[in-house]
């Protein structure tokens, strides 16, 4: 080789004109890789904050739901504690009233249950199947205490109850 052809760099001027295109490659695929990496952790930023966003909202929607169902059912406490014996038609247009459908989306129901010695079967019977044609004591030929659990569906004018000798365990007796 020539030593008065050798460039700067150590390198013939053909050799370094062709690394020049190769720096600038390098160059703009670092500039790239570092705008990727910067685009990236952007996004990455924005989405934790959209779902951090989301999920307080979704939070809050969902105590604020809560706390109403909540309310619903103190307000069926307030009912138990101001009459000495709520009757099914007093407790049948409290939940009418409430509305289920329009203010408690997703509440199928709401109910009570109602303890019912023997000797009151036949009047709580008559009473309910004015609502529930179909009402029957189970076992019907049972002459101990029953618990009669009583359910106004959210869809107006559906009622049903179902009256169980839940007693008969705690009397020593077999269902």
């Amino acid at each position: 080789m020539n030593p008065d052809k050798i460039g700067a760099m150590g390198l013939p001027p053909i050799a370094r004109r062709s690394l020049v295109p190769y720096l600038i490659l390098v160059g703009a695929l670092a500039v790239t890789a570092g705008a990727a990496l910067y685009t990236h952790n952007q996004i990455g930023q924005q989405n934790e904050l959209k779902f951090r966003s989301t999920a307080a909202r979704v939070r809050t929607e969902i105590e604020t739901r809560l706390d109403g169902y909540v309310a619903m059912l103190h307000g069926g406490a307030g009912l138990f504690a101001a009459s000495s014996q709520v009757e099914f038609d007093e407790f049948r247009h409290y939940v009418e009233r409430l509305e289920i459908p329009h203010r408690y989306p997703g509440v199928q129901g709401i109910g009570f249950s109602r303890f019912v010695p023997h000797a009151d079967r036949a009047h709580v019977q008559e009473v309910l199947r004015r609502h529930v044609p179909t009402f029957t004591y189970w076992p019907a030929t049972a002459d101990w205490p029953v618990m009669v659990i009583w359910v106004v569906k959210a869809q107006p004018g559906v009622v049903s109850g179902m009256g169980a000798g839940g007693m008969c365990r705690a009397a020593g007796r077999s269902c």
